[in-house]
């Protein structure tokens, strides 16, 4: 069957009185990126700024971790006891301060010279993991600070001199010799540092 179809106008219901406007011509279009293209290349010199400063913050940091690990475990004992010594815990009548630092001080030397957390040990479990003769001598040592930590036993200058001065002589006994560099090359190796944990010990004011 045949279709009809209607055709309408736009030009409305009086097509001579419209008024027509000329075909647009072809209008000229710029990629994306031209239009933007001084966002992007902030964008990007941001990006690298960004780069930059943090490859520069972890090398600082890395410089500062290496100078502390190199810093020998006996030395920063001996440094974090004089400290102590010199807060005057134990003239002011903070005794139990003093020796809970004291002992604080001495297992984490243990801890960096001999390889297990000393620090985080009861006694009795570090009694049963160290084997070294000398180490007896800081087991001893750590018994009494117990008793004035614990057990309220009495303590006087004469006692608190005898153990900062036993505690140095272990330190001094134990720690790792430095080997110079002649030493080193003449047994065909590189000169070898001591490393160990930083100690790390502020005295309460």
């Amino acid at each position: 069957a045949p279709v009809s179809l209607t055709v309408l106008s736009n030009l409305g219901e009086k097509p001579e009185e419209a008024r027509l406007k000329p075909i647009y011509g072809i209008m000229p279009t710029e990629a994306f990126w031209v239009k933007y293209r001084f966002w992007i290349m902030g964008g990007i010199a941001l990006l690298l700024l960004a780069v930059v400063c943090e490859w520069w913050i972890r090398r600082r940091r890395g410089k500062g971790a290496v100078e502390m690990d190199e810093t020998p475990p006996d030395k920063l004992a001996i440094r974090a006891l004089k400290d102590l010594d010199a807060s005057k815990l134990f003239e002011k009548g903070q005794i139990k301060d003093f020796y809970f630092g004291f002992s604080e001080i001495l297992r984490h030397y243990l801890e960096a010279i001999r390889g297990f957390p000393a620090a985080e040990y009861t006694l009795e479990e570090i009694a049963r993991v160290v084997k070294k003769k000398e180490d007896q001598t800081l087991l001893a040592l750590l018994r009494r600070v117990d008793m004035v930590k614990f057990a309220d036993s009495t303590a006087t200058p004469a006692g608190k001199k005898d153990h900062m001065e036993t505690a140095f002589v272990y330190i001094q006994s134990t720690r790792e010799p430095v080997i110079t560099e002649a030493a080193a090359t003449h047994r065909g190796g590189k000169p070898i540092m001591a490393h160990g944990p930083r100690v790390n010990r502020r005295s309460p004011s």
